[in-house]
This record gives C-alpha cells, structure tokens and sequence, in this order.
C-alpha cells in the first residue's frame, strides 16, 4: 500500500516533512511559501486569518483564492512586485496590507480585492472607482495612490504607508485638546474640499479613515465608497444605503443617491 502524501491539486508527491496539503511548486503559485515543521517561521511567521489579523496559529487566507485555506505554518509572502509583510486592515471588499515594493525598495500599503479571481464585474468596477479616485487627488493630506494592476486575476492598487494611528484610536481614550481638535478638522476640512473641486465625494468619511503620519498630520484614506460628481454611476440604486450609520447625513441615511453631494461629507 502506497503510503505517499500526494499534493491535494497537481496530484505530485509530496517531499517528506512538509505539512502542507499542497507541494512546493503550487503554493508559489499563490504566493505562498511553504514551511517544515522545526522552521523557526512557524512559530513566529505572521499569516492573515479570515479575521485578517496577525496570528502565528490560525489558518491563513490565500491572497489569490481566498476562500482555499491552508493549515498552520504558511506563509503569506510575495505577490508580484511586492513582500507583503502585514496585514493593516480589513473593509467590506479589500484587504490593506504593509508590503515593501521589490522593484523600488519602498515600503508601501497595498490593498487587495478580497473577492479575488472570483471578483465579479460589479466588485472590479467598485475597486477601480476606489483607485482612480484616489489616484486623481494629489493633496499633502490625502493618501496617494502609487499603482493599479492586477496580477494573475487578483486586482490590485499600491498606496502610501502611514506610520501612525488612525483618528479613532487618537480618540479612544478622550477627546483632543480643543486647539488640536480645531487644527485637524481645519486641515482635514481643506483636503477634503479639494476632493470636492475636483467631482470626488468620499461618501465614509470618519475617524477610522483619517490616519495621523510621524508629524501629526491627517492623512485621509479609504475611498471605497467615492462617488464621482461628474458621472453618473450605475453601481448605486436609488434606495441603496451606504456608509457608517454614525457619520451618514440624512440623505445618505435615507438612500437618496441623487441628494448625494459635497454636503455629505461636510455632515459627516
């Protein structure tokens, strides 16, 4: 009786002492590298969970298909041009994480499509109006966009690293001085005026979307949710409520996509 493991999807036989359900050549393919029991990696390698936190024991999700898990001990690693190093954040339809950019030698915050290769048209045309919102705001105080790419069907845009916290953890424990409170809101209130000059309202604006860098600046991110004033977008219908029920304005609340405007965001 043949006693052999074989890989659970080329069908090869897997090389002694490696854990793993899938052999080497196919968890590259997904970015993944893979690690033998006694690696110091599996003790102390970070993964992304399904919680998209840092764990050393629970299974990871897989950046390209993200509903195949593998067990303890993989690592999440490279994807095209990038390491990724960490994993930030986790919304509604990505996935942030800190990645250094190969090519440049740049650190880097990289958001994935968490749909993956089974992205439908809807979700990739909402990542893209993300990005190319985004990447059309050239502002101090708004989180630049770096690239829009897909690698092996798994979209993609690269955006500035923040080191810092979000305005929501800068509050957690009590509200800011009144002059410093009066300084970001005037800051922030600019930058997101800017938006608004240019037909981008960011429709989620709230303090878990303000990053505060090294220098105490705000830094506005996460338009997943943008609505460009000068098109007119298929994606929202009439009725359809979107956005942080703490910070929606009335309109927003009520699902009226057509009341939808700069007044949004200065509400929120």
């Amino acid at each position: 009786m043949n006693n052999s493991r074989l890989c659970s999807r080329c069908g090869s036989v897997l090389p002694d002492g490696l854990p793993e359900a899938a052999c080497p050549q196919c968890l590259s393919k997904q970015g993944l590298e893979p690690t033998a029991p006694g690696d110091p990696a599996c003790a102390t390698g970070p993964t992304v969970t399904s919680a998209g936190s840092a764990s050393a024991t629970d299974s990871p999700i897989i950046v390209n298909q993200p509903q195949f898990a593998l067990p303890p001990g993989a690592k999440l690693h490279y994807f095209g041009d990038y390491e990724l190093l960490d994993p930030i954040a986790r919304g509604g339809m990505g996935a942030v994480y800190k990645a250094r950019q190969i090519s440049l030698n740049r650190i880097v915050a990289i958001k994935l499509i968490l749909a993956g290769q089974l992205a439908d048209e809807t979700d990739i045309k909402r990542f893209q109006i993300e990005a190319e919102a985004a990447a059309n705001l050239q502002h101090p105080n708004i989180v630049a966009i770096h690239e829009v790419g897909e690698h092996e069907g798994q979209h993609y845009f690269s955006m500035d690293y923040v080191e810092g916290k979000s305005l929501a953890e800068l509050v957690k424990d009590g509200p800011l001085a009144p002059a410093k409170a009066a300084e970001l809101l005037k800051t922030i209130s600019a930058a997101i005026h800017y938006a608004h000059q240019r037909g981008v309202v960011h429709r989620d604006l709230k303090p878990q979307n303000v990053l505060i860098d090294a220098q105490g600046q705000p830094r506005i991110t996460d338009f997943g949710l943008a609505k460009r004033m000068d098109r007119d977008s298929s994606l929202t219908d009439t009725g359809a409520v979107m956005g942080s029920p703490s910070y929606m304005a009335p309109e927003q609340a009520a699902g009226r996509q057509d009341r939808i405007g700069p007044q949004t965001d200065v509400y929120a």
